[in-house]
């Protein structure tokens, strides 16, 4: 799903599964604005995992922590990249 030609992307994503009203199992996360995280975080199904690929130096993963911890979320993040994003 490409975030920038969608108005609202959390809905596009549960219309895009397989009933149209589901969550995704898992969500790779290219942008490093914590935005994006907070999207995913309202689209994965509960249990589901958010994966930031391609962190940058002092880049934050922001995610709405009630429902987060109530979903069971797992969100890990990736430093990918050239030896200066990692310092």
């Amino acid at each position: 799903m490409d975030f920038t030609k969608s108005d609202n992307l959390v809905k596009d994503v549960r219309v895009a599964t397989k009933d149209g009203t589901a969550h995704t199992q898992s969500s790779l996360l290219l942008s490093a604005r914590s935005h994006h995280s907070q999207q995913a975080a309202k689209y994965v199904r509960p249990r589901g995992l958010v994966v930031a690929i391609g962190l940058p130096a002092g880049a934050y993963l922001r995610a709405p922590v009630f429902e987060s911890v109530i979903k069971m979320i797992t969100i890990k993040g990736f430093c990918i990249g050239n030896p200066q994003g990692h310092f």
